[in-house]
């Protein structure tokens, strides 16, 4: 139906990295049902497979060779003033990023080199691609040795006192690909530069998208999903050091509190 001007918040979605094509002509995929829940909790979602994403030639793709951030991330900007432009319903004022692995990376890339965002989640973020998986690293990045200084200028890590709004970081102990100790590493970095608004839940949980991989399109995720929205609404009560990482318990004994 019809939605007044800037009523509507945008999350923006993308993957981000090369090897991967998400923006399709159809309905479906990954991330639809969870597509699905978040507009019915009032938001809008943008999908956009920017250069140096896969599926539409070596050309397009070629763009992120030893260039990981930039390229992408003018394409989204470019892509969201296009979409703002076109629908006056979006509110400029209230944008999200999620992301997951290379998502995740491009959450924390978004946040600490532009203040539009006023939120992000990332999860599993690759934060400094000298310590990620070298088959693929070293395949669009080359060998470290040969480009320190990309690898240098490619890391979040490096950039964590830029970060802007309010920040939910998800890792994982049990993921042997995005390793915790990006997450960590991060976090420590952004605290060290003055960070306070970060959320840092450091063991292994399932996110809502995950269990919507998993369970129907019903009133169980939808109370998960709710019961996270409530926690993220007070997160900094899980912070009470002025800033400190929530521990495993407090993020999911306030997550089951409120199922």
């Amino acid at each position: 139906g019809h939605r007044a001007e800037h009523s509507v918040p945008l999350i923006v979605n993308p993957y981000g990295g090369p090897g991967v094509g998400t923006a399709e002509d159809r309905w479906g995929g990954k991330n639809f049902l969870w597509d699905e829940l978040l507009t019915e909790h009032g938001f809008a979602v943008l999908h956009v497979d920017n250069r140096g994403m896969g599926g539409r030639g070596r050309a397009f793709e070629q763009v992120c060779y030893h260039n990981f951030g930039p390229p992408e991330f003018a394409d989204q900007l470019a892509s969201i003033h296009q979409v703002l432009a076109k629908y006056p319903q979006l509110d400029p004022h209230r944008l999200g990023w999620w992301g997951w692995s290379w998502g995740g990376y491009f959450t924390l890339y978004a946040l600490s080199h532009s203040d539009r965002f006023r939120v992000g989640v990332s999860v599993a973020p690759v934060t400094r691609w000298r310590n990620y998986d070298s088959i693929y690293t070293e395949r669009y990045m080359g060998l470290p040795s040969n480009d320190a200084a990309n690898y240098k200028a490619d890391s979040v890590q490096r950039t964590a006192a830029g970060i802007h709004g309010h920040l939910l970081i998800a890792g994982g102990t049990g993921d042997d690909n995005v390793t915790p100790d990006m997450a960590d590493c991060f976090t420590a970095a952004y605290r060290a530069r003055g960070g306070r608004r970060v959320i840092h839940p450091t063991a292994t949980i399932l996110s809502a998208s995950m269990v919507l991989d998993y369970v129907s399109f019903g009133a169980a995720a939808r109370r998960l999903v709710q019961a996270v929205e409530r926690v993220y609404a007070v997160g900094e009560a899980l912070t009470p050091d002025q800033g400190g990482s929530a521990t495993t318990e407090q993020f999911c004994g306030a997550v089951a509190a409120q199922l």
